[in-house]
C-alpha cells in the first residue's frame, strides 16, 4: 500500500498510530516509505480497539499545517 501511496504522488505529513503490535509495524513500514523519520510517529493508545470518536479526536489534533495524515490502527467491530 505504502508503494501505491507513493506511485501516486501522495505524501503523508503526519502518522498517527496505536501501540498495538500489527499497527505500530505498519506505521513503522510506512515511515520509512516515506522518509519520515520513525521517532516523529504520534502513537496514541486510546486508538487500541477504538470506536469512530477516538479517531476524529486524534485527527483533530493535528496541526493545521498538515494536509495528509495516516492512521493506523486495529478496528473495533462490534
Amino acid at each position: 500500500m505504502a508503494k501505491r501511496l507513493l506511485d501516486k504522488k501522495i505524501k503523508i505529513d503526519q502518522i498517527i498510530a496505536s501501540p498495538a503490535k500489527r499497527a505500530a509495524r505498519t506505521a513503522k513500514y510506512f515511515a520509512e516509505a516515506f522518509d519520515y523519520k520513525k521517532d516523529k510517529i504520534d502513537f496514541k493508545e486510546k486508538l487500541y480497539l477504538a470506536e469512530p470518536a477516538a479517531f476524529y479526536a486524534a485527527i483533530e489534533k493535528v496541526d493545521d499545517k498538515h494536509e495528509s495524515i495516516a492512521v493506523f490502527s486495529p478496528v473495533y467491530l462490534r
